[in-house]
């Protein structure tokens, strides 16, 4: 676990503008990014075969599998997004689907 935190850490060091933050914020920023994707790394391989088997998979198992994304791994990574460029505006929120 420890090996995945440091690279983590690197990872965000390499992407975050550092002078844009104290150096209190950048810390605190950089542990929430590793909170965030160490808490959703699990789930993320299982997506990647969801989507790749989607064809001969169970109607249900694969509707779990896309909710279970949904509402868990992808708030997580737009978290640890967010903790990197937090004024960046995500121009695919801004287009709303029609829903049932």
């Amino acid at each position: 676990m420890a090996d995945t935190d440091d690279a983590l850490r690197s990872v965000f060091l390499q992407i975050v503008d550092e002078h844009a933050f104290s150096e209190a914020e950048l810390r605190e920023r950089m542990e929430d990014f590793v909170f965030h994707f160490r808490d959703c790394m699990d789930e993320l391989p299982e997506f990647v075969e969801c989507v790749t088997s989607v064809a001969e998979m169970d109607i249900e198992k694969s509707r779990k599998c896309f909710y279970g994304f949904f509402i868990h791994a992808l708030n997580h990574l737009e978290a640890a997004r967010a903790t990197v460029m937090p004024d960046h505006e995500n121009p695919f929120l801004s287009v709303q689907p029609k829903l049932k």
